[in-house]
């Protein structure tokens, strides 16, 4: 009895010593629901939970019937435990705004998906306000927090989702109105060339060794199914020598 208690105490001084990490989902959008449902669901079973999903509010171009078959799948993820998180508004940045040189090299780095760099604040504060807007369309709760898309923003949008109260998300920082910045570097698949792939896995099951921090793994749907196996097991593993956290769990 005493040795099962002794083991018992260890075992409980090791997982308090674990690490917290993310483990977030990018780009669910109107138009690939049917893909990254599925995956959803198998990174669930693994985790053991439901996780943070970066939703791609725009509904531009499509009908009426499947914006409200979208707004359901999203009512269902959140009522399932699902944390959501704005991720931009359309992903795709519209070409006409104008924007800063930082913000038009950002464009030709990430084939024009970050729709936030560089811009002015009327610009920037008008295209979140759309992201807003649709997001209330669906009638869910508030997000959790906003993450503009490839992270890459402008001097004005960190204040204006704070202002909002929301989490938010930047390359190597989460911050929160009143509290503390938080170190969290992350690993991600989406636009890196294959060769780094190999190295990026190894990385992520060796987070616990390198990084400070509360380390992030953010997947796309462009990862499968080309990384598809070696992702669930790279998620296995990390789940093993980790702590899963939520974003709201965090300040």
């Amino acid at each position: 009895y005493k040795r099962f208690k002794m083991n018992s105490q260890v075992d409980m001084a090791m997982e308090k010593e674990k690490r917290k990490y993310l483990l977030c989902f990018h780009d669910l959008s109107i138009d690939n629901t049917s893909k990254v449902l599925p995956i959803l669901n198998k990174l669930k079973s693994i985790i053991g939970n439901p996780f943070p999903v970066l939703v791609i509010p725009s509904t531009k171009n499509f009908s009426k019937e499947q914006v409200s078959e979208f707004s359901g799948i999203l009512q269902n993820l959140q009522n399932d435990g699902f944390e959501l998180l704005i991720h931009g508004f359309n992903h795709q940045a519209d070409k006409n705004l104008t924007r800063n040189l930082y913000g038009k090299i950002a464009l030709s780095l990430t084939n024009n998906e970050a729709e936030f760099a560089g811009l002015q604040e009327k610009d920037s504060a008008l295209l979140l306000q759309n992201a807003f807007n649709c997001w209330d369309s669906f009638n869910l709760k508030q997000p959790i927090g906003f993450v503009a898309p490839t992270w890459h923003g402008n001097r004005f949008l960190k204040k204006q989702v704070l202002a909002n109260d929301l989490i938010f998300e930047e390359r190597f920082f989460l911050r929160k109105n009143n509290c503390k910045k938080i170190f969290s570097p992350v690993i991600s698949f989406a636009g890196m060339p294959k060769f780094s792939f190999p190295l990026l896995l190894l990385a992520g099951k060796t987070l616990n060794l390198f990084s400070p921090g509360i380390p992030r793994l953010a997947l796309h749907p462009s990862d499968f199914p080309f990384l598809e196996n070696k992702i669930f097991k790279l998620v296995e593993t990390i789940n093993k020598n980790f702590t899963f956290s939520f974003y709201r769990d965090l300040f």
